[in-house]
C-alpha cells in the first residue's frame, strides 16, 4: 500500500492512494495514520503511536486505503491490431517552426515526397502483417505537399473496404479545393498544428519571410470550418516565449474557442534544450488545471487541455498505464523512402528503423513482431526514479522525446517529470475540493 499526502486546506490533508487512484480527505491525524500504515505499521502499532485513534478506527482506514480496483489503460493494441500507422507521405514543408524536432519537416534526411508505389507497397504489407489498423495518419514534414498520394491512400481504403480512420496532421497553410475535395470525400480527420495568434509569425515562420503564417493559417481554418467541419483537433506546443509573451495556457484556450468554437487543444511543452525555448519551470502547466477546472471554462463550452483532462478522465474511471507509450507496438512510422521506425519521433535516426516495406514480406513480419515484443517490453521498463513516485501509476509520456532529451527512451527529463507531478497533484486537489464542497 502505497499513499502520498499533500495539503487540503489548514487542517486537512489529502490522502492519494496511486496503486487504486483512491482519493481522500482526512484530517492531520488520520493522514500520519495512514502515511505509517504505508510503511508497513500494523493497526496496533499506528493506535500506539496516535493514542487519538483506536485500533479499530485504524483498521477502517487500512482496509479504506487497499479497497477499489482499477483497470489497464488500452493506450496499445493488443493481439496483432495496429493502432496507428504513420506515413510520412511528405518530407519538406514551407514553415520553419523554431522548436520542430524534425529539422523543419526533413528529420534529417533529404526533401522528398513519398512515391505512390512506395505508399501502396507500405499498406499492403501492413494489412498482411495486421488484421485491423485504426488510425492511419498522414504526416510530414507538411502532408499537402503530396495530396496526390493523399488521394490515393484514401482510395485504397475505400476500395479495400477498410474500417481504418484515415487522418492528416496539417500547419493549416493548404485550404485549396483539392484538400477541401478530399476531406469531404473520404472523411478526413484534421488536425491542424497552431500557435497563439500573437506569436505565430515568431514561433511559426514560413520559409518564405514575405508570407504572415498567422494570417494565412487563421483564413485557412475558417475556411475548412466552413467547408468541412475541420479541424477536429488543434496541437499547440508551449514553450518559455509564450510565458514572456503573457500567454497562459488558459488565455490560449480561450482565444482559440473564441476565434474557432468548440475544438478540442492538445498542448504539449515544448520538446527541446534550446534555452530559447524550453521551459524552466512546470508552473504554466500545474496553474493552467486551476485555472480550466476552477473557472467557468468549462462551463461556457470549451475543452480543457488534453493532456490535463487525459488525467482528470484516468483519475475519474480510475484507469491506471503501465507502460510509457505505444511506440513500437500500437505505433509504427514509415518514412517518405519506406524505412518502418517504432514511431514518427524517430524517423531519419537509422539505429531505430526496422525494416523496410519493400523488403522481403515474410522478412518484415519477423522484424516486425520481434520489434513489437522488444518495444512492449521496453516501454514498461521505467527509469528507477519511476518505482518511488507517486504519479507512476498514471504517468504516460513519449519514449521519443526521453531519448530526444535524456538519450534513454526509458528516461524522462526531470523537468517532463515535474510538469507530469504537477498536473496530477493539482487534479487531485481539484477534484478533492469538489467532492467535499
Amino acid at each position: 500500500m502505497r499513499v502520498h499526502i499533500f495539503k487540503f486546506d489548514n487542517d486537512r490533508s489529502i490522502v492519494f492512494c496511486p496503486d487504486n487512484l483512491s482519493i481522500f480527505v482526512m484530517s492531520r491525524a488520520s493522514a500520519r495514520a495512514a502515511e505509517l500504515l504505508s510503511n508497513g505499521n500494523s493497526p496496533q502499532q499506528v493506535s500506539n503511536q496516535i493514542p487519538t485513534l483506536s485500533i479499530e478506527l485504524c483498521e477502517r482506514l487500512a482496509d479504506h486505503l487497499t479497497r477499489g480496483s482499477v483497470v489497464e489503460a488500452s493506450n496499445a493494441s493488443t493481439g496483432g491490431a495496429l493502432s496507428r500507422l504513420v506515413l510520412h507521405v511528405s518530407n519538406n514543408c514551407n514553415m520553419c517552426c523554431r522548436y520542430c524536432y524534425a529539422a523543419c519537416g526533413s528529420y534529417g534526411l533529404h526533401r522528398t515526397m513519398m512515391r505512390p508505389e512506395t505508399m501502396y507497397r507500405a499498406l499492403d504489407v501492413f494489412y498482411e502483417v495486421y488484421p485491423t489498423i485504426d488510425i492511419l495518419q498522414l504526416f510530414g514534414g507538411e502532408p499537402t505537399y503530396n495530396l496526390e498520394v493523399i488521394e490515393k491512400a484514401c482510395v485504397y481504403l475505400k476500395n479495400t473496404n477498410k474500417l481504418t480512420q484515415a487522418g492528416i496532421v496539417t500547419n493549416g497553410t493548404c485550404a485549396s479545393k483539392k484538400f477541401v475535395s478530399l476531406i469531404q470525400k473520404y472523411n478526413l480527420a484534421v488536425t491542424v498544428s497552431i500557435d497563439a495568434y500573437e506569436i505565430m509569425d515568431e514561433l511559426r515562420p514560413m520559409r518564405a519571410p514575405r508570407l504572415s503564417s498567422k494570417d494565412i493559417v487563421r483564413k485557412n481554418i475558417h475556411h475548412l470550418l466552413d467547408k468541412t467541419g475541420q479541424p477536429s483537433q488543434f496541437e499547440l506546443t508551449y514553450t518559455i516565449r509564450h510565458v514572456h509573451n503573457n500567454l497562459s495556457i488558459v488565455k490560449i484556450l480561450r482565444e482559440l474557442h473564441k476565434e474557432y468554437g468548440d475544438i478540442p487543444v492538445h498542448i504539449t511543452p515544448v520538446c527541446t534544450q534550446n534555452v530559447s525555448y524550453k521551459l524552466t519551470s512546470a508552473e504554466p502547466f500545474v496553474q493552467a488545471v486551476s485555472d480550466v477546472y476552477a473557472s467557468d471554462f468549462i462551463e461556457m463550452g470549451a475543452h480543457p487541455y488534453a493532456l490535463a483532462a487525459d488525467y482528470a478522465h484516468m483519475l475519474k474511471n480510475h484507469i491506471v498505464s503501465r507502460r510509457i507509450c505505444s511506440a513500437g507496438k500500437g505505433t509504427l512510422a514509415v518514412s517518405a523512402d519506406g524505412d518502418i521506425y517504432p514511431c514518427f519521433y524517430f524517423v531519419g535516426n537509422s539505429p531505430f528503423c526496422i525494416t523496410n516495406v519493400f523488403d522481403d514480406i515474410v522478412d518484415v513480419r519477423t522484424k516486425l513482431n520481434q520489434s513489437r515484443v522488444y518495444y512492449d517490453r521496453l516501454a514498461h521498463q521505467r527509469s528507477k526514479q519511476c518505482d518511488v513516485c507517486f504519479a507512476n501509476t498514471l504517468c504516460h509520456g513519449c519514449m521519443g522525446a526521453n531519448y530526444e532529451l535524456t538519450g534513454d527512451m526509458r528516461q524522462a527529463e526531470q523537468s517532463q517529470c515535474d510538469i507530469t507531478r504537477g498536473i496530477i497533484e493539482r487534479l487531485i486537489s481539484v477534484l478533492a475540493h469538489k467532492a467535499v464542497a
